[in-house]
C-alpha cells in the first residue's frame, strides 16, 4: 500500500460544538488510519509558526487570537493519496462553497469558523506534523485487521524491494535445482522485444506477452540480473517471472512456462 500522511486539526469551534467525533468518524468511514492525535491549547506563538505564510495578511491577527481561544484537536492521518483526499473530506475552505457530504458543507457556514484545517501538500504536511507533534513524531505504526478490505495491496506485491529480493531468491533456487533460468521481459499491447543476453552474443527470442511492469520495475529486474556472478553466466533473466507468480498468488489462471517453473522452484521462492 503506497502510504501518505496528512495533518488534520480540529479548530476551537468544532471542539466546542461537540464535532470531534463525528469528524473522526468522517476519516475512518473512508477508510483512513488515525496515528496521532493530542488535545493542545496552543500559545499565539506557535500558532503564528503555524500559520507563518499567511503573516501579511489583514486577518492574521484576529485568526492567531481566535486559534488559541481554546483547545483544538490535532490528528496525523494515514492512508493513500491522504493530503488530496483529506482537504476533499474536509471541503472548500468557504463553508458556503463546500459540497453536502462534506465536513464544513454539513457543519459549518462561516469561513471563520470552518472546523478544521488540513495540510494543503506532502511539504506542508511534514513540516505541521513535526511542528504539532515533534520532528520525531511519535505516530504508531499497527497493521489493522481491515486494510485489507479498504487496499488491493497487487501492486505492492512488485514494488521494487519486493521484486528485486523475490528474483534474487529466483536465481539461488535455479542454482541449486540446476535449472536454467530463462526470464522474458514482457511490455504491454503483446510487443515483441528483443530478450537480455548475459553472454552478449545478440541472440534473439522473440515472445508476444502482455506486462503491468513499470519502468523502475524492468530496472531493478536488470539491475539484479546484471548483479549475478560471472561464475552464473549461462544463467538467462526472465522479466516476467515475478509478475507471473503474483499473478497465480491472487487466483489468476496462469499457464506459462515462468509459471511452471516457480510451481517447481516451491520454497525457494
Amino acid at each position: 500500500m503506497a502510504s501518505e500522511q496528512t495533518y488534520i486539526m480540529i479548530k476551537p469551534d468544532g471542539v466546542q460544538r461537540g464535532l470531534v467525533g463525528k469528524i473522526i468518524q468522517r476519516f475512518e468511514d473512508r477508510g483512513y488510519q488515525l496515528v496521532a492525535m493530542k488535545l493542545v491549547h496552543a500559545s499565539e506563538e506557535h500558532l503564528e509558526k503555524h500559520y507563518q505564510d499567511l503573516k501579511g495578511k489583514p486577518f492574521f491577527s484576529g485568526l492567531v487570537k481566535y486559534m488559541a481561544s481554546g483547545p483544538v484537536v490535532a490528528m496525523v492521518w494515514q492512508g493513500k493519496d491522504a493530503v488530496k483526499q483529506g482537504r476533499t473530506i474536509l471541503g472548500a475552505t468557504n463553508p458556503l462553497a463546500s459540497a453536502p457530504g462534506t465536513i464544513r458543507g454539513d457543519f459549518a457556514i462561516d469561513v471563520g469558523r470552518n472546523i478544521c484545517h488540513g495540510s494543503d501538500s506532502v511539504d506542508s504536511a511534514k513540516a505541521e506534523i513535526a511542528l504539532w507533534f515533534g520532528e520525531q513524531t511519535a505516530t504508531i505504526e499497527y497493521k489493522r485487521s481491515i486494510n485489507e478490505w479498504i487496499y488491493d495491496d497487487i501492486q505492492d506485491k512488485v514494488r521494487t524491494n519486493h521484486v528485486v529480493n523475490a528474483s534474487s531468491k529466483l536465481v539461488k533456487a535455479a542454482q541449486i535445482l540446476d535449472i536454467p533460468v530463462l526470464v522474458t521481459e514482457q511490455y504491454p499491447k503483446a510487443s515483441l522485444r528483443k530478450e537480455i543476453d548475459r553472454a552478449n552474443d545478440h541472440a534473439i527470442k522473440s515472445k508476444t506477452a502482455f506486462s503491468m511492469a513499470s519502468n523502475d520495475l524492468v530496472l531493478s529486474m536488470l539491475q539484479t540480473a546484471t548483479g549475478t556472478p560471472r561464475s552464473y553466466e549461462d544463467v538467462e533473466f526472465i522479466l516476467c517471472g515475478i509478475e507471473t507468480h503474483t499473478l497465480r498468488s491472487v487466483g489468476a489462471h496462469v499457464t506459462t512456462s515462468e509459471s511452471i517453473l516457480f510451481q517447481l522452484l516451491g520454497a525457494y521462492v
